[in-house]
């Protein structure tokens, strides 16, 4: 949980740092896709190399869990994706006017060019941990203290990074709040969250991870629901905290780095299914949720 908490902490900060930088006005795509795409290549390098070090240290699997599921899965995500995509369906953000089709259009735009641009950033990473060459390593036994100061740092760092979030969010400028101080306290919960429903359901079929498809659909459905709340007139600090839960605990809970390991195991049948099924779950839940109150 510590590496979690300290793994997903500096994956929203990535994320949210990525959206600004890509949100300026002449961006030719939409801004959450450079996000994804860093995700992705963070997990494909990480997924090549893991193998690689669990041949000669043990030890590893640790700081995968930090890489692989606490940052990547924090960097990428699924629910503001496709929050995104239903907003373009169903023309919140369009002029008025605005055909049902071009909305249509635009929808599917941000689904394929999203899933083309992290299959390709995820490849990307692999090819550069292929060509990167492992630092020869000559094990040797630590001294029992200097084990023992390892296995307290690993224990405490992310509840530590955590608490200083806290802090931030506490007494740090409110300026701050809206923009990440809330994301990054309640965001780490949704990983330690998103790690143990996958480790419970992903066991239950070989063909379908259930455990993502869950998180990712759950994820989706928060959103709607924080988005619905979001219409009514609400104070600043209110505003600040249901953004926190969109960007930081739904954002983690949701994943697409980890969706794209997932479909490299799949067969090809499998992989489409799996997109298809994880589309529509998480556009019927806004349809039903946010949809009811848009349309109403």
């Amino acid at each position: 949980h510590s590496f979690l908490l300290f793994g997903s902490l500096w994956g929203i900060l990535t994320r949210l740092g990525m959206q600004w930088i890509g949100g300026f006005a002449s961006s030719q795509v939409f801004a959450i896709v450079w996000a994804q795409m860093v995700g992705c290549f963070v997990m494909g390098f990480s997924i090549r190399k893991k193998n690689e070090i669990e041949r000669r240290n043990r030890s590893f699997p640790p700081f995968f869990v930090l890489l692989g599921t606490g940052y990547c899965g924090s960097v990428t995500t699924w629910s503001t994706m496709s929050n995104d995509i239903f907003t373009a369906y169903a023309n919140l953000s369009e002029p008025a006017g605005t055909s049902r089709f071009t909305g249509f259009l635009s929808g599917m735009a941000i689904l394929l060019i999203t899933l083309a641009a992290v299959q390709g950033a995820f490849q990307v990473g692999i090819h550069l941990a292929i060509t990167t060459p492992m630092v020869p390593l000559h094990p040797r036994k630590a001294p029992r203290s200097q084990q023992r100061l390892f296995n307290l740092l690993t224990v405490l760092i992310g509840p530590l990074f955590w608490l200083g979030a806290l802090f931030l969010l506490i007494f740090g400028p409110a300026s701050y709040r809206p923009n990440f101080s809330f994301a990054i306290v309640v965001g780490p919960f949704g990983a330690i969250a998103r790690y143990h429903i996958s480790r419970l359901l992903n066991p239950i079929s070989s063909t379908l991870p259930y455990g993502t498809l869950f998180c990712n659909t759950l994820s989706t459905t928060i959103v709607a629901v924080m988005q619905l709340l979001a219409r009514h007139p609400r104070n600043a600090l209110g505003c600040a905290a249901l953004k926190g839960v969109v960007d930081g605990f739904c954002g983690s809970l949701s994943t697409i780095s980890t969706m794209v390991v997932e479909l490299r195991g799949l067969s090809t049948f499998h992989s489409y299914r799996y997109i298809l099924v994880s589309w529509a779950a998480a556009q019927c839940a806004l349809v039903v949720i946010l949809g009811s109150w848009v349309w109403s």
